[in-house]
């Protein structure tokens, strides 16, 4: 129907439903070792010092020193940041048409234009669990999850938190 946001089994309509959502993903990126330092190596992949993440499938947020820079959702947390296939983005191929964010992110590091990269994860069971649901999110789900996230990222991860691996 025209005017109306899209779901399945998480009614993104409801205000009710968006509120317990985003406490739920504000509590989840606070819990305690949720949150780890971000590495560049050899300037093409992520590396997360002080994993392996969780193998989950879930969110994650890239921030750096001022604040959260980039959402993404992944099927496999701990292959999409920390393993050369995951974390590549083309970024080596010369032929690409374009960059995604997560290029930007690499060589802006790379030039010292960001510093303290860390990155939070969310794990999907976790979030489902503390939203009360009983089964995995639906692909149209994740992906809403994945554009609240986004759209509210100030909000959500604006409690100061300790970093797994110490201060850098």
């Amino acid at each position: 129907m025209p005017g109306k946001l899209r779901f399945d089994d998480m009614d993104v309509m409801n205000p009710e439903t968006v509120r317990k959502l985003v406490t739920a993903l504000t509590d989840q990126a606070g819990r305690p070792k949720m949150t780890f330092w971000l590495e560049i190596r050899n300037r093409y992949y992520f590396e997360v010092h002080g994993g392996p993440l969780s193998t989950s499938p879930g969110w994650y947020v890239i921030s750096d020193r001022i604040g959260p820079l980039y959402v993404g959702t992944a099927s496999d947390l701990n292959s999409r940041l920390n393993s050369k296939n995951g974390s590549l983005d083309n970024f080596a191929n010369s032929k690409r048409p374009s960059d995604l964010e997560r290029n930007f992110i690499k060589a802006f590091k790379d030039l010292g234009l960001l510093e303290g990269l860390q990155v939070t994860v969310i794990e999907e069971p976790a979030l489902c669990a503390a939203m009360g649901l009983t089964s995995a999110l639906s692909a149209r789900d994740r992906q809403n999850v994945e554009k609240i996230l986004n759209l509210l990222r100030g909000r959500i991860m604006a409690n100061p938190r300790e970093y797994e691996t110490g201060g850098r």
